[in-house]
Parts: C-alpha cells; structure tokens; sequence
C-alpha cells in the first residue's frame, strides 16, 4: 500500500485496513466466525469500521493542512 487514507497511516492503521478488506471481500468467512448469518451485516460492519478510520483520521488531516498554511508551502 501507499500508506496514507487521507492522512498518512500509523502503523496499525494498516492492519485494520487489511481487516476491513477482509470484512468486506470475504463476508462469509468473517460472519462464520462471528456467528452472523446475514452477509450484508457483515459488510455494513466493514463499511462502518472504515467511516470509523475516516473519521479518525480527518483530524490529522486537518492539523497538517493548518501547518502547510503556517509554512506557506
């Protein structure tokens, strides 16, 4: 990977990327082991871990937008 979301990634930040590309390209194997029948839950699940990593990121994104401003680059 390139190693950046919209902000770049921390280290664990790519694992949990690697998981919700599991989540949401294998939802029968992700639903067996949590007992989950339905497979859409299952990726609404995904979907909703990667608004999560959105959202945690969207911080940082700004903070560093606000240093380039400071430096004028």
């Amino acid at each position: 990977t390139q190693n950046f979301f919209i902000a770049r990634n921390k280290w664990y930040e790519g694992l949990i990327f690697l998981g919700i590309t599991f989540i949401i390209l294998r939802p029968f194997a992700v639903g067996d082991l949590l007992h989950i029948d339905n497979p859409e839950i299952v990726k609404v699940i995904g979907i909703a871990v990667f608004g999560g990593m959105w959202l945690l990121q969207r911080p940082r994104q700004r903070a560093a937008e606000a240093a380039r401003a400071s430096t004028g680059c």
